[in-house]
């Protein structure tokens, strides 16, 4: 529909003059593109990456009648992966302790106190009143907690009774300044300037460690527990979680530079090159790839066409239910992120179809189809190899990921200097 013409009525000439290149070259790319798609389909070939374009300087150019594309494959060689019990691998499991337990519901304890008002002020409560400036006009209601008092100062506060005024130095009380800011809720350079104050006290209030009963359990886990043992086991349980998650990372990582240094498989240094370089001209402008990253890239491309012959040679697949229960368990997991450790099932199976429904959420559905197979790969390989099963203290394990970070980076920064890839500065027309 044209300015200054009936709607379907505008002259051919004038449309095609408008977008006819555009339409065309959209037509062009869409033959071209189903004509590479039947190729590769017709041939039956494991394809590598994506299709390369390049311009093949042997065919005739491009006229108004004939137009000639050419395409780079990379194709998938026979290999072998060569997984055996002869592959051994060390697992790793942190042990949880008494200490560790302890400590983590002494944090949870501060976080769910009981606060109660007295009468009395006693070293470690909170006062409540009105400070004001002996020879200004600054004054604010605020609470000042008497742990923070230098303990010179903290006999004109023990004792304090709701409607007692004490005089005294802010700066000798809190001499760090950002704690006398913090007291005031004020800016540190205001409070720098503020010395002798009258306070005026209007109430004291204390804090206790909570019962350890079934409404303290409730609301440091989310979970209905009874007793205290039940309590303890149950915090033992998150602690773990966490330490679990980390080793399992760090035993499919071993497991995957295992497999990948069994395997017989090669691909052509040109070939990766190639298709880095693509990957470099077609990446986000926001999030570029670095020259830098080229051995991460190949080594991942490697695993890519290694677990893809696992599961197809294993007949993995992932059914719709194992997808649910995956997107269930990424919902669940954002919620504890959030604090919230108990979440009705309703609510997760709700969330669970909005992921896997959601046509905007089709990209997030793919990467949970993807953990889905990745999970039933490692576990696939974990039941052929052998695993050496070792139980570390928390400080041994961290110690021991700190040096195998620096291993990790020393060893991609090793080989990306051994095989350099020349920077891609601008794209190319394809």
């Amino acid at each position: 529909q044209l300015k200054g013409f009936r709607k379907g009525k505008a002259p051919f000439g004038m449309v095609k003059k408008m977008v006819g290149k555009d339409v065309k070259f959209e037509a062009i790319n869409k033959a071209a593109s189903n004509a590479l798609t039947q190729y590769i389909k017709d041939s039956e070939h494991d394809i590598i990456g994506m299709p390369l374009s390049y311009l093949d300087e042997t065919l005739p150019p491009f006229n108004n009648e004939d137009f000639y594309f050419s395409f780079k494959l990379g194709i998938t060689p026979e290999f072998d992966t060569n997984i055996s019990d002869k592959i051994v691998v060390d697992e790793y499991e942190v042990e949880i302790t008494d200490e560790m337990v302890n400590e983590t519901i002494e944090r949870m304890s501060k976080q769910f106190e009981d606060t109660n008002q007295v009468d009395v002020a006693e070293a470690g409560d909170f006062i409540v009143g009105k400070i004001t400036e002996k020879d200004g006009d600054f004054e604010v209601e605020t609470l000042i907690p008497l742990k923070r008092v230098a303990e010179s100062q903290l006999p004109l506060f023990v004792g304090l009774t709701k409607d007692d005024t004490v005089e005294f130095d802010l700066s000798e009380a809190f001499p760090d300044t950002k704690h006398r800011a913090l007291a005031l809720g004020i800016e540190e350079e205001e409070a720098e300037k503020l010395s002798h104050c009258h306070f005026a006290v209007t109430g004291v209030t204390r804090t206790s460690a909570p019962k350890m009963d079934a409404e303290f359990f409730k609301k440091a886990t989310g979970e209905d527990l009874e007793t205290e043992e039940d309590f303890r086991n149950r915090v033992r349980e998150l602690i773990h979680v966490p330490h679990k998650e980390n080793a399992n990372m760090l035993l499919n990582y071993d497991i995957r530079t295992a497999i990948l240094g069994a395997s017989n498989l090669t691909i052509s240094e040109e070939f990766t090159k190639a298709w880095f370089e693509h990957l470099q001209r077609s990446a986000d402008e926001k999030q570029p790839i670095k020259t830098s990253d080229y051995a991460s890239y190949v080594e991942q491309l490697h695993w890519e066409i290694i677990t893809g012959k696992l599961a197809k040679e294993n007949n993995l697949k992932v059914s719709e239910e194992e997808l649910k229960e995956e997107a269930r368990k990424f919902a669940k997991k954002l919620f504890a992120q959030m604090g919230m450790g108990s979440v009705p099932e309703e609510q997760l199976e709700s969330i669970a179809q909005m992921y896997l429904n959601d046509e905007q959420g089709a990209e997030q559905k793919a990467k949970l189809q993807k953990d889905v197979l990745t999970e039933k790969i490692f576990t696939l390989i974990k039941s052929q190899i052998t695993l050496n099963q070792h139980v570390v203290s928390n400080d041994d394990y961290t110690t021991m990921m700190e040096k195998r970070n620096k291993e990790i980076e020393a060893k991609f920064n090793q080989a990306t200097e051994e095989t350099p890839v020349k920077a891609v500065e601008e794209k190319s027309a394809e």
